[in-house]
């Protein structure tokens, strides 16, 4: 049995409304997996505020736990995961609260509930956790800990949390089946390297680079199917949707070692395509680049197995779900 399958009546998925980042889009996705295996399952869409929640009484004297009612709070882009939302959480032993990990202040508003708190970015989780006095705000209130990745998961093994779950996201993204195709030799990069990356970018005026902002997500995979290079040299707080879809689109994918990228389990690249940021070789960095450029299906190969692992993620995540949260029939 799983850890909260014999309270696993109704979940509720706490989530920022009108947010079209990874976070809220696992958060839908774990929604959408759990109303397939039978779960009775609301998003319920918070401001952050703890002040903007009010407690009531229902009539058969269950505790109520009453959020704002925000207008239209449901990103279009997620309106085909078609999870249905709610501003009340009935506080009893029949739900289940799942807080991101920008909001665990909120999984101290409940008595009766199952808590469970989804660690989708690290570096996010643990200053929103110190704020409360540190992990033990949730051993005290028996929380279970879920992973999105194992950067998150050896962290959390190294504070001395034994019980913890994996529960990664997956990438809509349909895998290229020709990730070759005509491409251009241009490197892609996102916002979130774009301070480390632009010393680089001044010192290599032989190279085209293009920023992936202020385009929409067709736009943004449109760029990663007829580029050949995606550079990554943010934090990574989390196991990032952003290389997985460049992967997929079949780009070449070169990060740094911060965060989980420093995991193979998380990004499951040769070591060659990793670069340390904090002794950076731009001599060697410009020799990869061209020889991607001048060789790119022989690199392209070198992605075969991140792509098939980008692949298989849909399936996994529901394994993971399963595995955890049971399954059961439809509730009235």
């Amino acid at each position: 049995m799983s850890p909260v399958e014999d309270q696993a009546q109704t979940f509720y998925l706490i989530c920022p409304p009108r947010v079209m980042t990874g976070g809220p889009e696992a958060l839908h996705q774990l929604g959408a997996a759990l109303m397939a295996l039978g779960h009775r399952v609301f998003m319920v869409y918070a401001t952050g505020r703890i002040e903007d929640v009010r407690t009531a009484q229902a009539a058969n004297g269950e505790t109520v736990v009453i959020f704002p009612d925000i207008e239209d709070p449901v990103h279009d882009y997620y309106r085909g995961y078609k999870v249905p939302y709610t501003v009340a959480i009935v506080d009893a032993s029949r739900s289940v609260i799942v807080a991101p990990e920008i909001w665990p202040h909120y999984l101290g508003g409940f008595g009766q509930a199952g808590l469970v708190y989804w660690w989708l970015s690290l570096d996010q989780g643990v200053p929103a956790i110190e704020r409360l006095g540190g992990l033990d705000f949730l051993r005290s209130r028996g929380v279970l800990n879920i992973c999105q990745s194992e950067y998150a998961s050896r962290w959390l093994e190294r504070a001395g949390v034994a019980e913890r779950y994996l529960i990664q996201d997956f990438t809509r993204t349909i895998v290229n089946p020709n990730p070759a195709g005509d491409r251009e030799n241009r490197i892609l990069y996102n916002r979130k390297g774009a301070a480390l990356l632009q010393a680089v970018i001044e010192r290599c005026p032989q190279f085209t680079f293009t920023l992936l902002a202020d385009m929409t997500p067709g736009e943004v995979h449109e760029a990663m199917a007829t580029s050949k290079i995606f550079v990554d040299f943010g934090t990574h707080p989390g196991m990032d949707r952003m290389p997985r879809e460049a992967a997929s689109l079949g780009c070449c994918v070169i990060t740094n070692r911060r965060g989980s990228a420093a995991y193979f389990e998380d990004v499951p690249i040769e070591s060659r395509y990793k670069f340390d940021t904090d002794r950076f070789d731009l001599g060697v960095f410009q020799a990869l680049v061209q020889d991607i450029y001048d060789r790119f299906d022989r690199h392209s190969r070198a992605f075969d197995r991140y792509r098939r692992r980008i692949g298989l993620e849909q399936q996994v995540f529901s394994l993971q779900v399963q595995e955890l949260f049971g399954a059961r029939g439809h509730s009235s």
